[in-house]
């Protein structure tokens, strides 16, 4: 059962942001979104898509998680799960 699911860590606040290589780093964490609606309406900027922090956000929690191999693309290739689609 274990193999067949895929566990997804979503970033909604700055608080969330702070914790991210811990976060990132629990083993069994197959991918990591960023809810960037909430997480900007929580950081007081609401609408702004393309702030700095917004960046840095996404640097700081996507970067590592790539690092450690915890994406998608990882995560299907465990046993029982399909690859992504090819382009």
């Amino acid at each position: 059962m274990n193999d067949a699911t895929m566990v997804v860590v979503q970033f909604e606040t700055a608080d969330a942001l702070e914790k991210a290589d811990e976060i990132v780093a629990v083993e069994g964490v197959d991918m990591v979104l960023i809810g960037t609606n909430d997480l900007l309406a929580d950081m007081g900027i609401p609408g702004q898509y393309e702030h700095e922090r917004v960046r840095d956000a996404y640097a700081r929690t996507i970067a590592p998680a790539a690092s450690t191999a915890s994406t998608s693309a990882s995560a299907a290739s465990r046993p029982g799960r399909s690859s992504p689609p090819s382009s």
